[in-house]
């Protein structure tokens, strides 16, 4: 059982505990980015079209990596398979920031 947080505990937490910046979040989030990428474009083009089943409850968080790392916006396709979605896009090469 998870013990409440409560402001006794909240602040013995505080005190005891080494304190942690995230200084540079626009950093943490590409290098999280990164990795998600790898998961719904092709393995050896990552630069191209993205047709990607993902689970619902992560859609939200692939579809803002899509946008993020190739400068397109996803759509959204219901699929058959319960608790999945597909998420396509044209991908960076085929979007405004490809070359």
């Amino acid at each position: 059982m998870t013990t409440p947080l409560t402001c006794q505990r909240i602040e013995e937490i505080r005190r005891t505990t080494p304190e942690r910046w995230i200084k540079d979040p626009d950093a943490l989030m590409q290098r999280i980015y990164q990795e998600a990428i790898g998961h719904v474009t092709p393995p050896d083009d990552w630069r191209g079209p993205i047709n990607a089943l993902v689970p619902v409850r992560l859609k939200e968080f692939y579809k803002e990596a899509i946008r993020f790392m190739t400068a397109t916006e996803p759509v959204e396709v219901a699929v058959g398979e319960p608790g999945f979605v597909r998420l396509i896009a044209v991908g960076y090469r085929n979007g405004p920031a490809g070359s």
